[in-house]
């Protein structure tokens, strides 16, 4: 639940409060910058297959060749 406030902090506007008796509100609004919005995703996406990779071995001659 925390690791998903953190990762919509950086796309939702200023409207997450910082806790819930907090008037502070977080957001970073990336979602109103497509270059930025598909840079941080990629950003994103490049260390779920690196984690994935050292992660895992091959199972076969098949695993070795591909993700």
């Amino acid at each position: 639940m925390l690791s998903h406030w953190a990762l919509d902090a950086f796309s939702h506007l200023p409207d997450l409060p910082l806790a819930p008796w907090s008037g502070t509100l977080i957001g970073l609004g990336l979602w109103n910058s497509v270059p930025a919005t598909v840079t941080v995703e990629l950003m994103i996406l490049a260390a779920g297959v690196v984690v994935y990779l050292r992660s895992t071995k091959p199972a076969g001659r098949a695993g070795s060749l591909g993700i």
